[in-house]
């Protein structure tokens, strides 16, 4: 501009005049004038709340500040750039990680309170919680100056110096009375931890991991993901299911279930790192081997004590030399890979189960009429017991009754005095008729006299 004027700003506003030679600037409020070659630009101020500040870069000179809020703040000449951040709040767990790009020095702010950065500082991170380090979690930290690990078990919330940082927290592992765990050392040595220790709990140190085993699973345990890392020490059962062929060359699919422990860690880690697959493929080559030696019928008929022969019986090492033990082997099921044979299994099948049934029931109406002969026959022992007894009772009660009439006829002969025997015999007979037709007239019996005991005789009269 050529021809000079005057400016009026206001209090936020600033003015900045660039002339030939030189840049200066006006604040507000006022008037500013413009001279003859000069030109004007006017900008408005900076507003900077509490919780704000503002990094701004000088163009001579290179150099950047920092500016803090709260406050209006005008720019110098050679100040055009910034940019505005918010104040870090960091609450009483948390920290922020800085570092200043100029000396690559860091350094740690810890709640509670605000963080300002200063010009080349910049945050590592972002905003980062404090660890809580209790009886149950500890957490790993490494030095980064001399590469050292250590283990911090104190409660508190753990917040790192500026350097030192964070490998990981650490859970600690509590075992059951039934549990084993296996830890690995900084020299690759086996440390075995029971639950009946006296400490069952514990935390990894530094340079310590935890043994992961990878156990085959499913019916023919061919997906090998199962990750075990406490390993249970109970008897257990398992699942599996293979394919077999008898010898007279019937393919059947059986499934079997094996009633197994772990006995002994240290033989199991030394041998194997898949119990489950071990022995299962071990049996699978014993079942095999003793299913060709048998026909389809016996092996229908003794399938169960045939596996448990091969597998517990025998006395096999392979189960205890890796540290386990092979209790019992159940077959659960048997089936022909064939449908057409499996039909005709199916059928013969359906013929033993009623073969097996009818012999049930037959046994049981024997069984019933058994029951019912040893009944009558102890009913006909009874009864000629009681025969006997009755038998017993009739013959004391007719001798009491002999006896008391012998009594009774010595007395009646007695008190006849020095009458001949024949009078005393005659009238002892009269008088035991008179009773007897006494004892008949009270009942409902028919007496008949013949002429002769009546002495009865027929006169006939003439007129």
């Amino acid at each position: 501009m050529i021809i000079p004027y005057l400016r009026l700003l206001r209090e936020y506003e600033q003015a900045l005049l660039v002339g030939p030679v030189n840049r200066k600037v006006v604040n507000g409020p006022g008037m500013v004038y413009v001279g003859p070659l000069t030109s004007c630009t006017v900008r408005t101020a900076l507003t900077l709340t509490p919780t704000q500040y503002a990094k701004i870069e000088d163009a001579i000179a290179g150099t950047v500040r920092v500016v803090r809020g709260p406050g209006l703040y005008f720019f110098t000449a050679n100040e055009s750039s910034y940019k505005v951040h918010d104040a870090l709040a960091l609450k009483t767990y948390e920290y922020v990680r800085i570092q200043d790009r100029s000396s690559g020095k860091i350094r740690i702010e810890k709640g509670e309170k605000q963080v300002l950065l200063e010009p080349l500082e910049t945050i590592l991170g972002g905003q980062q919680s404090g660890i809580n380090v209790d009886e149950h979690t500890a957490v790993l930290v490494r030095n980064d100056r001399d590469g050292t690990l250590r283990l911090v078990t104190q409660p508190q919330v753990f917040i790192p110096s500026a350097d030192e940082s964070v490998v990981e927290p650490r859970e600690k592992i509590v075992l059951q009375s039934h549990e084993t765990a296996i830890i690995k050392d900084k020299n690759g040595t086996f440390v075995f931890r029971s639950g009946t220790d006296k400490e069952p709990s514990f935390f990894l140190g530094p340079f310590e991991e935890l043994v992961t085993m990878e156990w085959s699973r499913g019916k023919r345990k061919d997906a090998r993901d199962l990750l075990v890392q406490k390993f249970d020490t109970r008897p257990k059962y398992m699942g599996f299911e293979c394919d077999v062929r008898t010898k007279d060359n019937v393919e059947l699919v059986l499934e079997l279930t094996f009633f197994w422990q772990i006995k002994e860690m240290p033989r199991l880690v030394a041998h194997t790192d898949d119990p489950t697959g071990d022995i299962c493929s071990h049996a699978r080559s014993r079942i095999i081997q003793a299913v060709s030696r048998s026909s389809l019928q016996d092996f229908l008929e003794g399938s169960n004590s045939i596996i448990q022969k091969v597998l517990v019986d025998e006395g096999d090492d392979f189960y205890s030399q890796r540290g386990t033990q092979i209790h019992a082997v159940e077959v659960t099921s048997i089936k022909c890979k064939d449908p057409k044979t499996q039909a005709v299994l199916n059928d013969i099948i359906q013929e033993a189960t009623n073969r097996l049934n009818n012999l049930q029931k037959q046994e049981g109406e024997n069984e019933v009429r058994l029951n019912k002969l040893k009944g009558e026959i102890e009913e006909e022992k009874l009864r000629s017991e009681l025969l006997t007894i009755q038998s017993q009772h009739s013959i004391q009660q007719a001798g009491a009754e002999g006896q008391a009439q012998a009594s009774r006829v010595k007395v009646f002969f007695e008190k006849l005095g020095d009458m001949p025997l024949e009078k005393k015999l005659e009238i002892f007979g009269a008088l035991n008729k008179a009773q007897i037709l006494a004892d008949l007239s009270k009942g409902s019996a028919q007496l008949y006299f013949t002429p002769q005991e009546v002495d009865l005789t027929i006169e006939s009269r003439k007129k």
